[in-house]
């Protein structure tokens, strides 16, 4: 007896309070992770959108610091603005405008306080919520451990330490949602729910989470959710369309997509990317399938391996619960297949959303069954975790992470010192190549993308303007001067 219960002590004696102070041991050793991944560069996935969303944060600075004759200093502009303001539409720019003066630093003193200030108040916001949840079950299952799940699981995992305001909406969606779980409080729900809608819009399939309560309540809960919903509609049809008619650019963030039927076949002809999001990303590696396969085969599981399953996890409301529960996952998916379509393989983060519903389908796993499930749970859990955590912060040994975080940062520094005659931080538009995003921008703290201006950088290999002469090269950049302006500057440093 002995010999078959001692290797799996660990995860047979997880109660709902052990879980919590284990998942808080998780998400303080993430925080480690977190503050040493905030000295890093934006890396995959998704450095675009990372990118132009420090980059919306940087000109909030520059806009409030450095250019005296900006317009509306409140609404969102780009860094990639050529030769225009380079006001543009987004979602509502909370963190942007929150996270601006830590660019105070400079660039790369802003990018690491921004990036610190939004991960770390991740982690802080979940406890908060996790406090909002507590004494309240979802299912039977116990809402904080819901709640800490969200930046170490699924998709919270990938991007709670992104800097992108997806597991901030979300969790500012679930304290909405769990303030008036018991007992309405539905002014304070609907602020919540609107001010998180508005800053992400795609983690609205989060509320079919109230789909768990009994159907007697969800007419109580529309009180606050239809109203958050019309106020979302409103900031997106009508504000967005006001915004836009200030853009002189091209559109950066495409929040205008039309809900359609083809979108929904274009996801679902996908099936091999469909199966490695069932594979990896809704639960920890191989999860997925574990637990959906433990819930199809319940009654055959249980004749076979009665040991293996809990006394009460096969009755008739633990089997229904978990029912609904895959239930209001596979509406999110569809969801928001017809939302976003095939895009969604790529722009992954449109399904955070999901987060608590599978982590739900995680913990109802977990008391279903007894000490080798739990055991097998636990390690894939640890395993993906420790993966993405140490994943996250290869940029201090990796060499093409590396060279983005330090040398690149370094040699912007160095050409910025070199070349004081340069019109660094005056709001001025430099010269550069057209980019999918503003690194070099965001490296030198500057605007770019002009076409005309008489100063420029570029990455080494990119073909120069006609009427622009080498300054000075580094090792990825080089400085340029354009037209009258190479009258003004010394060639090299000299």
């Amino acid at each position: 007896m002995t010999s078959t219960t001692r290797p799996s002590w660990l995860f047979r004696t997880l109660s709902p309070e052990k879980l919590f102070t284990y998942l808080t041991a998780l998400l303080a050793l993430r925080f480690v992770f977190t503050t040493l991944r905030s000295f890093l560069a934006p890396m995959n996935p998704h450095i675009w959108r990372q990118a132009d969303t420090l980059g919306v944060t940087l000109r909030y600075w520059l806009r409030w610091a450095a250019e005296p004759q900006a317009t509306l200093p409140l609404l969102p502009a780009v860094l990639s603005s050529q030769d225009t303001q380079g006001l543009m539409p987004q979602e509502f720019p909370l963190l942007n405008i929150l996270l601006a003066p830590a660019y105070a630093l400079g660039p790369y003193g802003g990018r690491t306080l921004a990036q610190f200030l939004l991960f770390s108040g991740v982690l802080l916001l979940t406890f908060l919520v996790a406090r909002v949840w507590k004494d309240k079950k979802i299912l039977g299952i116990d809402g904080p451990l819901m709640v800490l799940a969200v930046p170490i699981f699924s998709f919270g995992l990938t991007f709670s330490n992104r800097f992108m305001p997806d597991t901030f909406a979300l969790l500012v969606l679930l304290a909405a949602m769990g303030l008036s779980w018991n007992k309405p409080r539905y002014l304070l729900s609907f602020l919540l729910a609107t001010l998180a809608l508005c800053i992400r819009p795609p983690i609205v399939i989060a509320l079919a989470l109230c789909m768990a309560l009994p159907p007697h309540l969800w007419a109580r809960h529309a009180l606050w959710i239809l109203p958050a919903l019309g106020s979302m509609v409103f900031y997106f049809k009508f504000l967005m369309a006001e915004m836009d008619t200030l853009r002189e650019i091209p559109i950066v963030f495409n929040l205008a997509k039309p809900v359609s039927l083809n979108n929904f076949i274009l996801f679902f002809s996908h099936p091999r990317d469909l199966f490695d999001l069932f594979l990896d990303q809704f639960m920890p590696l191989l999860a997925a399938p574990l637990v959906l396969f433990l819930f199809v085969t319940r009654a055959s599981f249980a004749r076979l391996f009665p040991q293996a399953l809990l006394a009460h996890s096969n009755d008739k409301a633990s089997r229904n619960g978990e029912a609904l529960l895959w239930f209001i996952a596979l509406l999110q998916v569809c969801a928001i297949a017809f939302l976003n379509g095939d895009h969604t393989y790529v722009h992954r983060y449109y399904l955070m959303g999901t987060t608590p519903i599978f982590a739900l389908l995680f913990w109802n796993a977990w008391a279903n069954y007894g000490t080798s499930i739990r055991a097998v749970l636990g390690v894939l859990f640890l395993i993906t975790y420790f993966t993405d955590s140490t994943n996250s912060i290869r940029g201090f040994w990796k060499a093409e992470a590396h060279s983005e975080s330090f040398v690149l940062t370094k040699e912007c520094q160095d050409l910025k010192t070199k070349h004081p005659a340069f019109p660094w931080n005056q709001g001025y538009v430099f010269r550069t190549a057209p980019e999918n995003h503003p690194d070099l921008g965001l490296c030198f703290g500057e605007r770019e993308q002009s076409q005309h201006s008489s100063f420029g950088f570029f990455r080494n290999g990119k073909a120069l303007p006609e009427d622009c002469k080498e300054v000075d090269k580094g090792n990825l950049i080089s400085l340029v001067c354009c037209g009258n302006g190479c009258g003004e500057i010394k060639m090299d440093g000299n």
